[in-house]
């Protein structure tokens, strides 16, 4: 098993057009949630990453969505996603859309998320299956090593694992989309 922190700092994506399929799995993803949006009631919804800021979310029924990124996706804070300037047990969910996959230390990304959720708060992850076409393909020598490519995915049960040692409830756990190499 590959450690999952990273020596190098993995270049973020700015947006859904840097994935080949980026706007239709984003579309996907959006549909994915909606359901999820109509069961989460709350003051704060916190949009973590390029890729998260830029995700419908207008269904949810949280009063006030913050998104936090990178300047390039002009997000309302600018803040690592590991290092996040919001007050501890203050949001009602979170919404980490393919972050862990580029960042140093997907570890501590998760930790941030359970310091700043409120008690009964929900984190919702989206992300690259290893066990895909697409996980398989990032093997292949030959093949260029762009986006997605670049990142480091991680299995859901892998996922599920460090959720649990740090205390959250998976309620669900769903796979979609098919990305090509």
């Amino acid at each position: 098993m590959k450690p999952a922190l990273r020596e190098n700092d993995p270049a973020a994506p700015a947006g859904w057009q840097a994935f080949r399929q980026g706007p239709a799995l984003a579309e996907a993803i959006s549909r994915q949630l909606t359901p999820w949006w109509q069961q989460i009631f709350g003051y704060y919804l916190l949009k973590v990453g390029n890729l998260s800021c830029q995700l419908e979310t207008n269904s949810a029924r949280l009063r006030r969505q913050i998104t936090v990124g990178a300047e390039v996706s002009a997000p309302q804070i600018i803040a690592d996603a590991d290092a996040l300037p919001i007050a501890a047990a203050s949001v009602d969910a979170i919404l980490l859309s393919h972050c862990l996959e580029f960042q140093v230390d997907p570890h501590h990304v998760i930790r941030e998320a359970h310091r700043v959720l409120i008690g009964d708060g929900y984190l919702l992850l989206t992300g690259f299956n290893p066990y895909s076409m697409l996980g398989i393909c990032r093997h292949f020598p030959w093949l260029t090593p762009d986006l997605p490519r670049q990142g480091h995915f991680f299995s859901a049960a892998r996922i599920k694992d460090w959720l649990h040692l740090i205390g959250f409830e998976v309620l669900s756990e769903e796979r979609f989309f098919v990305v090509r190499c």
